[in-house]
């Protein structure tokens, strides 16, 4: 989780200077769905909320959120979408995200 924590840092930083604050939020997202990952492999997940660099990542990426004004990534809104059974707008947000790949 340390190195994941600084890799997913410098990712956020990086997108943020060479594309979007919404590209840094992403960036974050994936980092801590790593970190999760490492949890429950671990069979530690119980421990994610608490650890503290999952609070730093998860402050930054709020803090992005307020400095830029970015609401839910297109990838949030989707995990949304789907959770909510919406998936006519699922499947266009879907879309959407092929087309900016």
């Amino acid at each position: 989780p340390f190195v994941l924590f600084h890799r997913t840092q410098a990712a956020a930083l990086a997108a943020l200077n060479e594309s979007t604050a919404e590209e840094a939020i992403v960036q974050i997202n994936l980092g801590l769905d790593s970190i999760r990952q490492v949890f429950e492999e671990h069979d530690a997940g119980d421990e994610y909320h608490e650890d503290e660099m999952v609070q730093r990542l998860e402050q930054l990426r709020e803090s992005l959120r307020e400095e830029y004004s970015v609401g839910p990534t297109l990838q949030e809104r989707l995990a949304e979408a789907v959770a909510s059974e919406q998936y006519e707008l699922a499947a266009r947000l879907r879309d959407e995200l092929s087309k900016r790949s």
